[in-house]
């Protein structure tokens, strides 16, 4: 069943790319998330998500690769967007 905020820890403060951090939030919000730039597989993010609400994860995930996601049910498309250069 679809939960909010999973009990389990999403500490990425080291850095993840979004396809690991996609397979995440599979598992702790039990949705299908899907990315269409594949681009965007290997980007790297950082952050304590530990506790957020799923729409606000992906609110800061889009913001920060310039992003934007839809929902349908279960499934999140993420669409759009680049990686942050440093």
């Amino acid at each position: 069943e679809h939960t909010d905020t999973p009990d389990a820890g999403l500490d990425f403060t080291h850095g993840i790319t979004l396809k690991k951090l996609m397979e995440v939030i599979e598992k702790a919000y039990g949705v299908t998330v899907t990315c269409t730039n594949i681009a965007l597989h290997d980007c790297e993010l950082h952050g304590d998500f530990t506790g957020k609400e799923l729409h606000k994860l992906l609110d800061i995930i889009c913001i920060t690769l310039n992003a934007v996601y839809t929902v349908d049910k279960t499934s999140l498309v993420i669409t759009g967007g680049s990686c942050a250069q440093k």
